[in-house]
């Protein structure tokens, strides 16, 4: 017994055994001293020792469940208790107890009880931190939606007046001034609105309008903005012809027609002067789904770069102009 005491004193684990239902314990392995600063025989025999270990705020909780537990006839039990040491220190304890039960009612059990102070210390580190991160998020989402709808209001007068100004009877010179003002305005326009639905997503709050949506005119619509610009570097976009039968898919239109929008609008950046950008649409192997495929002349992602595709604010690489 001497041998098994010295290896039980180098472990962190605290044994227990005792005798249900007075709970009295006949055994308590000598290193409980080392973990909680109670001598072995201070607890052995006593009928009170929970009272002594166990937290006060946690012992009517801990009595109440050891009972019914006892009475299901569980044979285990494993729970997280809060305990006192012997100076008065709080420790956090992973107990498991077995019970053995006898036909006259009575029980032994064995108790297990691990010191897992620090990983609660980490653990409420942890969430804290998680915490002070969601609101600083929050923060976040709320200021970058504020400024984009404070934006908003100057920029739609902006356009507003460019437009009336469009209308009117201009100068060529003027009027190219006036088509720069408006596709400035619009390209800023387009990118509040990216920040707004950035805040949306953050925040969990980002719907779909999902409805039947012809995949033809969708590609038509978003290549027409894109093509005013590819037009000046003399970049040809090549879109599917309409005459073929209507894809129809289901889908949140806007936000398909702006993820083409973002494809076009990067395939004409970083294609040279004089360059293609095509659009295929094609049957995809699914029943009911269609595949859009762009496709330019430009140089291409490099390999050595291509694993930071897809990573938010990555610009690792050029545009043509």
């Amino acid at each position: 017994h001497r041998d098994l005491d010295d290896v039980i004193r180098s472990t962190p684990v605290v044994f227990l055994r005792g005798r249900g239902p007075e709970l009295v314990l006949d055994y308590v392995s000598p290193n409980v001293e080392a973990v909680l600063g109670y001598r072995a025989g201070e607890l052995v025999g006593r009928p009170d020792w929970l009272v002594t270990i166990v937290h006060p705020d946690e012992l009517e909780t801990t009595e109440a469940t050891i009972a019914a537990s006892a009475a299901r006839r569980e044979e285990r039990d494993t729970t997280d208790l809060r305990f006192v040491t012997a100076d008065g220190q709080t420790r956090a304890m992973y107990v498991i107890i077995r019970r053995a039960f006898a036909e006259d009612g009575t029980w032994t059990f064995t108790g297990t009880l691990l010191d897992i102070t620090e990983r609660k210390a980490t653990e409420e580190a942890l969430r804290q931190a998680r915490d002070e991160a969601e609101r600083a998020d929050q923060a976040k989402g709320e200021f970058l939606s504020g400024v984009s709808h404070e934006l908003r209001t100057p920029l739609n007068a902006v356009l507003g007046f460019g437009q009336l100004l469009e209308q009117s009877a201009l100068a060529a010179e003027d009027r190219a001034s006036v088509e720069q003002i408006l596709k400035g305005g619009r390209r800023l326009l387009g990118m509040l609105e990216g920040v707004l639905d950035l805040t949306r997503v953050d925040a969990g709050r980002l719907t779909l309008s999902i409805e039947p949506v012809d995949v033809d005119e969708v590609v038509h619509d978003a290549a027409d903005l894109v093509r005013p610009s590819a037009f000046e570097h003399g970049v040809t976009i090549a879109l599917p012809p309409r005459s073929r039968p209507a894809a129809f898919v289901s889908a949140d239109r806007h936000r398909l027609k702006q993820v083409l929008h973002n494809l076009l609008s990067n395939a004409a950046s970083y294609s040279p002067d004089g360059g293609l950008v095509e659009v295929t649409v094609a049957a995809g192997s699914t029943a009911g789904r269609w595949r859009i495929s762009v496709r330019d002349t430009g140089p291409g992602v490099p390999v050595e770069l291509q694993s930071r595709l897809f990573q938010p604010f990555e610009r690792s690489w050029a545009a043509v102009r």
